[in-house]
């Protein structure tokens, strides 16, 4: 049975560690600008990927590129290529293979940066600082909520940039960024995928129930919203279009927040609070009070998932579900990581998320819990070292 697409590969098996975790520089898109991710930022070290830019890398090299590719030949007779679905690996078909070994020589292989594939690495130009004269594509605005106001001056200067595209929390709504750019510069959306940085490379999962999600802010479709989201799903990011973005973003930061406090009453750690019934039911509480205090608002609640799971079925369920969930490994690079480390953003949603439940006049005693133990956690970490980003 042959194992490799090139004997003289490198890789050798389990270098890709985890199925579901993968490793890339940045994505495909061609994209001109990125915020650090959890760092303090203004365009002090911004990723760029000009429309041409001197010395930027070429085309990946796919005989190279193949090398990298996991394989098994197994059987005699017509070759059969077996390709899993995201994101399974080539295990997947252990129980097809026997069945057509006997007669066809069967290929299962493993994508690119699964199983034990190698990882792929798209380079892009880097630029130091955003200048007014400055000419791209797209923006692409990836810092925390606690940032944003440090990139908007420069974004605000440069008019070359036809489209901006936040992809972070901001619960508020979009008002403030269409004064400050203009509508038909802007999009807003938010990543459906989880991880942390380690030194210069992120980290992530892809997050099954959380697609990629764009829309433009009147919530029309446009042919730049299409066409972006086309790119991203090149990419390999599931991506969907959403039309009332703002209200999928006040959903998400209610949802997200009583995640995180609930995370926080557990010292920071998602399977001790997957053991934690009570710490389950405030977090539950606090996404469906979250949700009521939006729908009297007058928005709908986004995404389906999560209107399925806090509003149209018995709360027991939910409770069930994020128990089995939270006590899985992945819950702690999707959400336990981020939460250790963007505490600051997270007391910053918390006090948007407040402002909109006085708006609405609900009451939300399991929030108010919840968003204490977020005021809390930032206060323990900044006392324990004040020169951390979590507690700055």
């Amino acid at each position: 049975m042959d194992r490799w697409y090139n004997e003289e590969s490198t890789i050798q098996e389990g270098t890709a560690g985890n199925d579901w975790m993968q490793q890339r520089d940045f994505f495909k898109l061609g994209i001109s600008i990125a915020g650090a991710l959890g760092t303090s930022v203004g365009f002090s070290s911004i990723t760029a990927a000009a429309q041409s830019t001197e010395g930027a890398s070429g085309p990946l090299d796919a005989a190279s590129e193949a090398k990298k590719i996991a394989f098994d030949r197994i059987g005699n007779g017509e070759k059969v290529l077996l390709i899993s679905g995201f994101p399974q690996t080539r295990r997947s078909w252990n129980r097809l293979i026997p069945l057509l070994s006997p007669k066809f020589q069967t290929i299962p292989a493993d994508l690119p940066s699964f199983g034990d594939s190698g990882f792929l690495f798209t380079h892009v130009a880097s630029v130091e600082h955003l200048y007014a004269e400055d000419s791209y594509d797209v923006a692409l605005i990836t810092v925390r909520r606690d940032q944003l106001f440090s990139v908007m001056p420069d974004l605000a200067s440069n008019k070359n940039i036809p489209t901006v595209l936040f992809m972070l929390n901001n619960p508020l709504g979009s008002a403030e960024l269409i004064d400050a750019l203009g509508v038909d510069r802007m999009l807003l959306g938010f990543p459906g995928a989880g991880g942390t940085l380690e030194g210069p490379i992120v980290l992530y999962t892809m997050i099954a129930q959380q697609p990629t999600t764009l829309g433009e802010p009147n919530g029309r479709e446009t042919i730049r919203l299409r066409v972006i989201a086309e790119a991203l799903r090149a990419s390999g990011f599931r991506t969907q279009i959403d039309n009332d973005m703002d209200a999928w973003l006040s959903c998400h930061a209610f949802f997200v927040t009583s995640v995180c406090g609930a995370i926080y009453l557990a010292g920071g750690d998602c399977e001790r609070l997957s053991r934690s019934q009570p710490a389950l039911k405030l977090m539950v509480s606090g996404v469906c009070e979250g949700f009521n205090a939006v729908r009297k608002l007058g928005k709908a609640v986004h995404p389906f998932p999560l209107k399925l799971i806090f509003t149209l079925l018995p709360r027991p369920f939910a409770v069930y579900y994020w128990r089995r969930f939270l006590a899985r490994r992945m819950a702690d690079h999707v959400f336990g990581r981020h939460a250790r480390h963007a505490a600051v953003e997270m007391r910053t949603l918390a006090a948007e998320c407040r402002e909109m439940l006085n708006r609405s006049g609900r009451a939300a005693p399991a929030l108010n819990q919840l968003y204490r133990a977020i005021d809390e956690y930032v206060t323990v970490a900044r006392a324990a070292s004040p020169s951390d980003p979590v507690a700055s």
